[in-house]
């Protein structure tokens, strides 16, 4: 298990329970070990866990593979009474975002290339559609 953090960096910090490659595909089980977590509306700290679930994060390809994090984290009760949200649910700094299916690393990646792309395509496939013609503009 010590090549992963290596090839993979943006895990480390995580406890990296198995390693599982089937046809092209890569499964990463993994957890947090944190002790404790932020609330994002309060900024609290809360040591009280509510429940785990397990999160499943498209990651960067791997020599071809396509890479699944699935991570169990856990949702922890704010303790901050005048805070409006009652549960939260924490977060690894360099590899989740609220409400994300790919980790930040992959994202990055497709920002990367959507930018690189910039339009272009579009332009380039749609040329032929009628709403597209020079006559329509």
């Amino acid at each position: 298990m010590e090549i992963i953090p290596a090839l993979l960096p943006h895990l480390t910090g995580l406890r990296l329970e198995a390693v599982v490659v089937r046809g092209v595909g890569v499964r990463i089980d993994a957890a947090t070990q944190t002790v404790q977590a932020q609330c994002g509306t309060c900024s609290t700290w809360s040591t009280t866990v509510h429940g785990r679930y397990v999160r499943r994060l498209a990651d960067v390809r791997l020599g071809g593979h396509e890479v699944l994090v699935a991570l169990t984290v856990r949702r922890f009760t704010c303790v901050n009474s005048e805070c409006g949200r009652r549960t939260f649910v924490e977060q690894v700094p360099g590899l989740t975002r609220r409400h994300a299916r790919h980790t930040v690393v992959a994202a990055g990646d497709l920002e990367a290339v959507a930018v690189a792309l910039g339009g272009r395509p579009d332009s380039r496939l749609g040329s032929g559609w009628p709403c597209r013609s020079p006559a329509r503009r």
